[in-house]
């Protein structure tokens, strides 16, 4: 069965790969699927739960990116993450949610980027900024306790696309996201992409 897409939106739910069989997995022969759930507003987010019921899925995954919440160092919005996590969280949903450090947005550089090699998807943070994800990372910890189940930061990590910076970056980065989020909830899970 396929699902569309919320009215006047184009991005299927289900991916419409030509390929519809599903992919064995190669551990335990388990059967994997892809799901691309929309939560960018109220009625995606209850069209994917929705969708999800009606698949008997209980796990949600999207890209959480740090320059929505803080699109300069002294101003914070959480309202779009709010609803992102209460809406599912509330139909007892799983949450895991990937960390997407974007390096450009609307052509302008992200506050906290180093200017080399960023894109619209990455970029290495600056130094002095380093400590400011820390603080990001936790108030999203103590702000939905318990709603989390996993976390990672950024994904695809040796790629131009997903992750910009050196091998090291990457481990550094995902570090302090394990270290804060061990720190102040210990029961989420970190993951690596």
């Amino acid at each position: 069965k396929r699902f569309g897409s919320p009215k006047g939106n184009n991005n299927p739910i289900v991916n419409n790969n030509t390929n519809t069989e599903p992919i064995d997995n190669p551990v335990d022969g388990s059967v994997i699927f892809g799901l691309n759930a929309v939560v960018g507003n109220t009625e995606e987010i209850q069209y994917s739960i929705n969708v999800m019921d009606d698949l008997d899925l209980d796990r949600i995954r999207f890209f959480e990116n740090w320059i929505l919440r803080q699109p300069s160092l002294e101003k914070v919005n959480w309202r779009g993450l709010d609803k992102r996590i209460n809406g599912p969280s509330d139909a007892n949903k799983k949450i895991a949610i990937t960390i997407k450090p974007v390096g450009t947005q609307n052509g302008e550089l992200s506050w906290y980027c180093q200017e080399e090699g960023a894109n619209l998807n990455s970029c290495v943070f600056k130094p002095e900024h380093e400590d400011d994800f820390a603080q990001y990372i936790e108030s999203i910890i103590k702000r939905y306790p318990g709603k989390i189940d996993k976390i990672q930061f950024s994904n695809e990590w040796d790629s131009n696309y997903h992750f910009v910076g050196t091998a090291q970056d990457y481990v550094k980065y995902s570090n302090l996201v394990y270290d804060t989020v061990k720190l102040h909830s210990p029961e989420t899970t970190v993951a690596l992409g």
